[in-house]
């Protein structure tokens, strides 16, 4: 199923011999559609994560604001039998840190989590600005790459004519068969390289945007889609927009948020220990999403080709 969902196929890509290429058939989704699922299953997994280790879906998720100490499950029995699930300390359980954080109850935490959806929920004006703002800052990339790309595709018009030359010449024994292997091979080594290139130039501007809109779309309705995800969904879900989430002991919910969203939202990210009542202000999205995030979906694509 993995192989499936990340296969450029379905949105009119095909590889061959490790090269990607546009198709000729008809995608079969949206390419918006596939970079979304892309930012799902490239989201900040961690081998503490790991579903056949996992006995609950907010296991790894959700730490102690004390000390950054994971909270961990605990069962505690009523004198009935009766099985009550916590979330406790790892730190305060163990006797590796002085935390005075109590227990609590798993059902609590996970109403937590889905309250906390429902504040960070963007209006359609803040959406459509920051959509406004991605498409500007693809505009401002391309106007300034505009003589590279120029170039590029000057050079790549060349050479595929002198393909078609050098392949008219051999057709009518004009050259013989080492002179055309010769000629074809270094057309097809410039041509590769200029191509690479303008892959990358092109994936430097329209990868990152479809990432960043995907995520927007995401945004639309986080809340109601999560309260109707199952204990898996809900965990890609945690995964994909949390880097962690911090429980205090008011049972507020302090959140690193993970990249893009910490950018689309302006989170600043928060370090165990911090007093909740002198929260800093969340910062603006910066004034140009599109570098700070292009840099992020290099990072990915760099960490998912050594993976």
């Amino acid at each position: 199923m993995h192989r499936i969902l990340i296969n450029p196929y379905y949105k009119g890509d095909v590889i061959y011999r490790g090269v990607k290429y546009e198709g000729t058939h008809e995608p079969l989704i949206p390419a918006e559609v596939w970079y979304q699922v892309q930012a799902v299953l490239r989201a900040h997994v961690s081998a503490a994560e790991c579903t056949q280790a996992h006995d609950h879906y907010l296991k790894g998720t959700v730490y102690c604001d004390q000390r950054g100490s994971r909270l961990i499950i605990h069962h505690s029995h009523s004198h009935t039998g009766t099985i009550y699930p916590y979330f406790i300390c790892a730190g305060c359980n163990s006797g590796r840190t002085n935390c005075t954080r109590k227990s609590i109850l798993i059902t609590r935490v996970e109403q937590l989590l889905v309250d906390y959806y429902a504040r960070v929920q963007i209006s359609a004006t803040t959406k459509k600005a920051l959509r406004a703002r991605i498409n500007r800052d693809v505009d401002e990339q391309q106007a300034a790459s505009a003589a590279e790309l120029g170039q590029l595709i000057s050079s790549r018009d060349r050479l595929e004519r002198e393909q078609d030359k050098i392949l008219e010449l051999h057709f009518a024994d004009a050259i013989d068969v080492a002179q055309f292997r010769r000629h074809q091979d270094r057309i097809t080594a410039a041509l590769d390289d200029v191509r690479s290139k303008l892959e990358v130039l092109h994936a430097g501007y329209f990868e990152p945007k479809a990432f960043l809109t995907a995520s927007l779309d995401l945004l639309d309705d986080y809340h109601d889609t999560y309260s109707h995800c199952d204990d898996t969904n809900q965990r890609l879900f945690n995964q994909a927009f949390f880097e962690k989430v911090y429980i205090d002991h008011n049972d507020k919910i302090q959140a690193n948020l993970a990249q893009p969203f910490s950018v689309l939202l302006g989170k600043t990210p928060t370090a165990p220990g911090h007093n909740p009542r002198k929260r800093r202000r969340a910062r603006p999205p910066p004034a140009n999403i599109m570098s700070e995030v292009t840099a992020l979906h290099k990072m990915w694509s760099l960490g998912d080709s050594n993976s």
